[in-house]
């Protein structure tokens, strides 16, 4: 369970004294809690690893932005906290096996082109389930079906 995880590995990082560790776990448990408040339940693994996601993806907008704004003394800081997020992921596929799983989809659903893209990416995002990221799968899968139309 990665509450438990969080839980282990803030007190882990508040006895080393690691003030990077100590707020970017604050925070993601902090969002954990508020997405379970907004669900009224406990969250699936699946919504869990999501909201990692979700606090990943805005560590690297920040930084995106930061750095436009020539302020790289902050962009570094998100980068950090994004270092620490990264952990918290599962295993990640690497492209070959991210195509496996994409040619199992459209192989599944008997897809044939362009405008069958909406539903293998479902059935891929399924399939994959947190292991890589939506727009690296989306891309694959857009070349895979115009490739074969």
């Amino acid at each position: 369970m990665l509450a438990e995880r969080l839980a282990h590995d803030l007190k882990d990082a508040l006895k080393a004294r690691d003030e990077v560790v100590v707020r970017t776990l604050r925070m993601l448990r902090t969002e954990i809690r508020y997405r379970e408040d907004e669900v009224r339940r406990g969250l699936k693994p699946e919504e869990e690893v999501a909201c990692v996601r979700t606090a990943i993806q805005r560590r690297n907008d920040a930084a995106a932005q930061f750095r436009a704004g020539n302020r790289e003394e902050l962009a570094v800081a998100e980068e950090a906290e994004r270092e620490v997020l990264l952990r918290y992921l599962p295993e990640q596929l690497d492209h070959v096996q991210i195509m496996a799983e994409i040619d199992g989809a459209i192989a599944e659903l008997n897809a044939a082109g362009p405008r069958d893209f909406g539903k293998v990416m479902r059935a891929a995002m399924a399939r994959i389930a947190g292991r890589a990221d939506g727009a690296t799968v989306s891309g694959l899968v857009r070349e895979r079906l115009n490739a074969g139309a």
